[in-house]
């Protein structure tokens, strides 16, 4: 999975070739929200329209465990689960990385290798080392 939006494109290359700083500037702080849709490079701040997951108890989750960045790969250092949904969110199909719990602006996105249907009681679970993320 990965590849880059295109505010972070734009981001990037204003720092890389022009020495802007990012703005607003990146926290640090990422979460990952689950779309049950196709992610694209123009998507901003996710939301319905753009196939996130709405409602059931879906909330983003906070990446607290960080990344290991190896040989051009970057894969989470622990598990990130999603609460328990109290409905039925559908077949989660993507994701997305984002500088805010809401709103915010999407970073990094791609399809999972295995859509998962999540129904009431479930919860979404990428267990650690299996987010990787690679740019080609």
């Amino acid at each position: 999975m990965a590849a880059l939006t295109d505010f972070l494109e734009d981001q990037q290359l204003e720092q890389l070739l022009n020495g802007v700083a990012p703005s607003p500037t990146l926290s640090g702080t990422i979460y990952v929200g689950a779309f049950s849709g196709a992610t694209t490079d123009a998507m901003t701040s996710g939301g319905a329209a753009q196939g996130e997951i709405a409602g059931n108890g879906y909330a983003r989750v906070e990446v607290v465990s960080g990344f290991t960045v190896t040989a051009g790969t970057a894969t989470n250092d622990a598990a990130i689960t999603w609460p328990v949904a109290t409905g039925n969110w559908g077949t989660v199909s993507g994701v997305a990385l984002f500088d805010a719990l809401t709103g915010g602006n999407a970073l990094v996105h791609g399809l999972l290798d295995t859509a998962k249907a999540i129904d009431t009681n479930d919860a979404l679970r990428l267990l650690s080392g299996t987010l990787a993320l690679t740019f080609d």
